[in-house]
């Protein structure tokens, strides 16, 4: 149980310090998108599928310890096994560790969920910005879109000559 209960606060540790970096990645993309530096946004972009997927790993990993941890410790139970459960049932040093490394993951997973939101609220109003921009150009570029003759859409309204034959 011991090398289940190391493995798993090792894991917990890496998950921490990769949520860390992700919180990092996350500030230096909302500087890209608001700097409105493409490449850089896409080296954030790419840095970040790629920690997400060593998270997505790890994140496995975790839970088969827990899963057998909390076999070994008589917790069946349905879903997922919290750690704060491993911790009240582990040997007094372990039970420490995985409290602290615990905590600190929390955090870490607190703050990237913060900015990533914060990142999302930022692209969703800017793309918002940019949609007035583009429905605002389109009319000033064809002009307002009118019924004329005939009744078709977007015909001018008064054609020349017009005037000329009312006035006749």
């Amino acid at each position: 149980m011991s090398q289940a209960l190391s493995r798993l606060v090792e894991v917990l540790d890496h998950e921490a310090r990769y949520y860390g970096e992700l919180a990092h990645l996350l500030e230096k993309e909302r500087e890209a998108m608001r700097e409105l530096d493409m490449p850089a946004l896409e080296e954030q972009l790419g840095a970040k599928a790629v920690l997400t997927g060593r998270i997505q790993k790890l994140e496995k990993e975790r839970a088969a310890l827990a899963a057998n941890l909390a076999q070994e410790q008589g917790l069946g139970g349905e879903g997922p096994v919290r750690i704060l459960d491993l911790v009240r049932r582990a040997p007094a040093p372990w039970a420490g560790q995985l409290m602290e490394v615990r905590l600190r993951l929390r955090e870490a997973v607190e703050r990237a969920s913060e900015r990533n939101d914060s990142n999302r609220l930022f692209a969703e109003g800017f793309l918002e910005v940019m949609t007035g921009v583009m429905e605002h150009l389109k009319t000033v570029i064809a002009g307002p879109a009118v019924y004329g003759r005939a009744g078709r859409m977007g015909a001018p309204s008064v054609a020349p000559g017009d005037f000329l034959r009312q006035a006749i």
